[in-house]
């Protein structure tokens, strides 16, 4: 079963174990998809041979011959160019290439747009961001250059039915330069020997500056003052008051993960989302490796639905145990909201036992800020508390209507059900 959703596996046996070992994690560092390794409880236990070679830890290489091809194609096209743009893929975050690209796109002043699998992989707080491409829900004026442009440079993207809303954009063929790990796809040609990992450098050295600057995004709308219940809508509005440039947002599939759409991810902040699996439940156990990894250099804020939480819910016995010091804000609205929009509000199969999150803390015997609102005037006057107890783990619980959807989610549920 494994196999089909792996790049490799492997079952583990006295004879393969080290070779096979090797050979997995190697295959893990190289194309930075799933692997799997089954390890029999009587294997787990014998001693055996030292490996004969070190790890091979290799990343994928272009070929200097095509490479140089496709600079001098890209290099003739982007030089004839009127509206060219980048649009950046979720390979940029899983080859750590970063720094590279945002050094591209400072360097060349190129418009360039995220999907929803690499929302805030780099720093959006560029003048020449231009939104989320995201089908039909994309940001009017973002989505109109992107169709109009007559030179696309696509960074590792995956053209999935989330990134896409639905498949409501179609990827063009023509004018669009699309690069991936080990290969290319330039128009309708693809090319094995040129990878997305020497493209950032590559593009730097044609030394090319775009000479507009474009403003793609609408003005951000003030936000009303906090008065009254506590909605889905308020949760963007939430986001812009405790987000700084070093968080990480962990925004969990349905109401939070479309709600997080227009924040701008700026300096060293970033969005963590499973968006293509849209697995519920992620995002809880995933703060304790995102909070390990911050080493106090940030924080983690997690959004998370009360269906999600309770899929997933001993993790924060993990998290306090370990005196970690996430910000977990769960959106009770009692029951898999999400599924009531798709399969009917009133089905009872979507709801589910109310519990007293904020009394979760307590019940684990931990120490931690916890507080329950039911409006913005008593949210706001505990947001700042977040800040006191820096050193602990907050978890806010949001009571709200069992029947509130955002306006986003509704958009995309209804493309959705179209493309079905």
């Amino acid at each position: 079963m494994y196999r089909h959703i792996s790049k490799t596996t492997a079952v583990l046996t006295y004879h393969n174990a080290t070779e096979e070992i090797d050979r997995v994690l190697e295959t893990l560092w190289r194309y930075r998809y799933p692997v799997y390794l089954l390890i029999p409880e009587d294997v787990g236990v014998m001693k055996v041979n030292k490996p004969k070679l070190p790890l091979q830890l290799t990343l994928p290489q272009s070929n200097p011959d095509d490479l140089n091809k496709v600079i001098t194609l890209l290099e003739n096209k982007i030089k004839q160019s009127k509206s060219p743009c980048i649009i950046i893929g979720e390979q940029v975050s899983r080859y750590q290439l970063r720094k590279q690209v945002e050094n591209l796109l400072e360097k060349t002043n190129l418009p360039f747009f995220t999907v929803w699998g690499s929302k805030g992989v780099v720093d959006e707080g560029h003048q020449q961001y231009g939104g989320i491409l995201f089908g039909e829900l994309s940001n009017p004026q973002g989505l109109d250059y992107i169709i109009n442009s007559d030179l696309i440079i696509s960074l590792g993207v995956s053209w999935d039915e989330v990134n896409t809303a639905g498949f409501t954009f179609d990827v063009p063929t023509q004018n669009c330069y699309q690069f991936y790990d080990t290969y290319s796809l330039i128009e309708e040609e693809k090319i094995y020997g040129v990878s997305l990992l020497d493209m950032p450098n590559a593009l730097l050295a044609l030394d090319y500056l775009y000479p507009h600057n474009i403003a793609l995004l609408p003005q951000k709308i003030v936000p009303p003052d906090w008065q009254g219940l506590i909605k889905i809508d308020s949760i963007p509005l939430l986001l812009d008051k405790v987000l700084d440039d070093n968080s990480v947002i962990l925004a969990e599939a349905g109401n939070a993960f479309l709600c997080a759409v227009n924040h701008i991810f700026s300096g060293n902040s970033q969005l963590v989302v499973s968006n293509i699996w849209a697995s519920i439940g992620y995002t809880l156990p995933a703060a304790l490796g995102v909070t390990l990894a911050l080493e106090n250099q940030g924080r983690a804020f997690v959004v998370i639905g009360d269906g999600a939480f309770q899929m997933t819910a001993q993790e924060l016995s993990t998290l306090l145990r370990l005196k970690l010091n996430p910000v977990i804000f769960i959106v009770n609205n009692q029951g898999y909201a999400f599924e009531k929009i798709f399969y009917g509000p009133k089905d009872t199969f979507n709801d589910i036992q109310n519990w007293n999150y904020s009394q979760l803390p307590e019940l684990f015997n931990c120490d931690a800020y916890s507080v329950k609102v039911d409006s913005l005037e008593a949210l706001e006057t505990v947001l700042p508390l977040l800040k006191v107890h820096q050193d602990k783990l907050c978890l806010v619980e949001l009571d709200m209507d069992k029947h509130d959807y955002s306006e986003p989610i509704s958009e995309f549920i209804a493309l959705l059900n179209q493309y079905k």
